[in-house]
């Protein structure tokens, strides 16, 4: 399996409570994507517009990395960061070499359970998107979890009162 870049913005970013659970030595570069950040107090969620979607994740990583080697065309001409402006999170992407032994225990962490076919019970959901990398040109692939907009208490904490219009997660925070 080739390498899978995953984007954090949150608790798994260097230096905050959940960093632990990503490999000491996995690479970590500074990246941003599109999309709106919301605080739940103690971790964050974002939101995408569908468009940036290009692929739900799975439990097969292959697949899935597989997906993101055929999409990278797409993706790259598909998210137009000048067209959306300042609707960006900041974050690293952490590229995993290995990643069957990461993975499915984030997915846990990030209450991302059914797979493809999540459900209302589902926090997070894990999506495959584009994000600019620092030191690499153009749009990238990359993996990262995003509110499930269909579990009714996500969609709560997602209203525009609790909105971080800056993009950002500090690791002070925790």
């Amino acid at each position: 399996m080739t390498e899978y870049n995953l984007f954090v913005y949150g608790t798994l970013k260097a230096g905050c409570h959940n960093s632990h659970l990503l490999p000491k030595d996995a690479p970590r570069r500074e990246g941003i994507m599109l999309g709106r950040m919301y605080s739940n107090v103690t971790y964050p969620f974002v939101t995408l517009k569908r468009d940036y979607v290009f692929e739900h994740g799975s439990r097969d990583l292959g697949e899935d990395q597989s997906w993101a080697e055929r999409l990278a065309p797409e993706i790259a001409k598909g998210v137009d960061f000048v067209k959306e402006g300042l609707r960006v999170v900041f974050g690293e992407v952490v590229t995993l070499a290995q990643p069957e032994r990461v993975i499915p225990a984030l997915d846990r962490l990030e209450g991302y359970l059914q797979g493809r076919r999540y459900g209302m019970e589902d926090l997070y959901v894990r999506v495959l998107t584009g994000a600019r990398i620092k030191g690499q040109g153009g749009v990238q692939p990359v993996w990262t979890y995003v509110a499930n907009l269909h579990n009714p208490m996500v969609l709560k904490r997602c209203a525009p009162e609790s909105a971080l219009p800056e993009g950002y997660w500090p690791t002070d925070r925790e």
